[in-house]
């Protein structure tokens, strides 16, 4: 069976073309340098979809028009990639191949239904469940109990200025709950009306989107957009970049439509309130830390000073590691990585963990509850006496009415 006729836009038609397959990005590709496979490359992959696109307005002799079984040999080249986005760094014409290229190629493989294990699983659980754990929403709000533990107050579903957009790695991975309660503690010291939504939150859809399931990712856009407007919040802060990414750059794309609220990610709302002079930070950490850059947070969304500014305040001091900024290497823990190549993903995060000690820090802090949970478990890998730590968790003790 030939692969239907797909559309492409000027500029993913564009960006199809300007690649002179120089291989620039290959260097740089976190996936490559784990396995040195040259199908796990960013090359490979828009290969893949340029097949189809030639196919369909190349040269008459590039017109054969390549067949779905073919694509499907491919699958695991295709999703083999943690989607951080450094390829576009890399290379010397800019080619947008995370934003433009790939995400279109995974909505044409699951369009085509060329997902398969944990990709579709993970799917067919947001489709059921509106979370990629296949776990019911009552399970939302366990860390509102464990905050409860911390005389921490949480409003639910009230009409507030503020909501927060808890995700779902922070809410239903019992082990992240200091995240949310952390940024909990924060809202209640900047003391403006604040509210989530408990039970009624859904998924961004950032991992229905790493799936292919573009039409899953508008569904929840669409929800998550009615619920934050029936509170009239005016914004929407984030602690997981995941979702920060998604609401504030595909929800507009999803809905074709500007959205009535500001986004925000916790470190941005903070800075802002320290530098007016409505908040102060104090040092809670007695030793000097590093900190690793989540690849939606930092590259993709370019917050990347305002994490470094709080850590300054907040630590003792901070010594960077070895790649980092907008040229963070990835740990390994976006993308879906983990459910095609668990052994790639846990060599990935093994290095990044290895290049982050070796500043001589023993407190690695990052913004990202994906990127604490894979480098947690690099941790447990490598056996070292190394704690991974999530901003928000030291932002709740750390500021104070100034």
């Amino acid at each position: 069976m030939s692969v239907p006729n797909v559309e492409f836009t000027a500029k993913e038609a564009l960006m199809l073309e300007a690649c002179v397959k120089c291989a620039a990005c290959v260097k740089s590709c976190p996936v490559y340098r784990i396995t040195h496979d040259p199908k796990c490359t960013p090359p490979y992959r828009s290969k893949v979809l340029r097949k189809v696109y030639q196919s369909q307005h190349g040269f008459p002799y590039k017109r054969d028009k390549p067949r779905v079984e073919e694509l499907a040999e491919d699958f695991e080249e295709v999703f083999k990639c943690t989607l951080c986005g450094i390829c576009t760094i890399g290379c010397t014409f800019q080619i947008q191949m995370r934003e433009t290229l790939f995400d279109k190629l995974r909505a044409l493989y699951e369009k085509l239904g060329l997902t398969k294990g944990g990709i579709k699983q993970t799917l067919d659980s947001i489709r059921e469940f509106k979370n990629p754990f296949s776990l019911e929403k009552d399970l939302r709000v366990m860390w509102i109990s464990d905050a409860e533990s911390y005389e921490v107050q949480v409003p639910v579903k009230q009409k507030a200025k503020i909501l927060y957009f808890v995700g779902c790695t922070s809410a239903l991975k019992g082990a992240l709950s200091m995240i949310p309660i952390g940024a909990a503690k924060v809202l209640n010291t900047i003391g403006e009306p604040w509210t989530v939504l408990g039970e009624e939150e859904v998924c961004c859809g950032n991992p229905a989107l790493a799936a292919g399931g573009e039409e899953v990712a508008r569904e929840l856009a669409e929800e998550n957009v009615r619920l934050a407007e029936q509170l009239g919040v005016e914004v929407v802060v984030m602690t997981c970049p995941g979702c920060f990414r998604t609401w504030m750059w595909e929800f507009p794309k999803l809905l074709k439509r500007k959205l009535p609220f500001k986004i925000i990610h916790l470190t941005e709302l903070v800075l802002n309130h320290v530098k007016s002079g409505s908040l102060r930070l104090k040092q809670v950490v007695n030793e000097v830390v590093t900190y690793h850059d989540p690849c939606e947070l930092g590259r993709l969304s370019g917050i990347i000073e305002e994490p470094r500014e709080i850590l300054k305040f907040v630590t003792k001091g901070l010594r960077e590691p070895k790649e980092s900024k907008s040229e963070g290497l990835c740990c390994g823990g976006g993308g879906l990585l983990n459910l095609v190549d668990k052994e790639a993903w846990s060599n990935l995060s093994v290095f990044r963990l290895k290049q982050l000690i070796e500043t001589g820090a023993r407190k690695v802090f990052s913004s990202c509850p994906s990127c604490k949970n894979t480098l947690m478990s690099a941790v447990e890998a490598l056996g070292v006496d190394v704690e991974i730590i999530d901003l928000a968790e030291v932002l709740g003790d750390a500021v104070e009415k100034a």
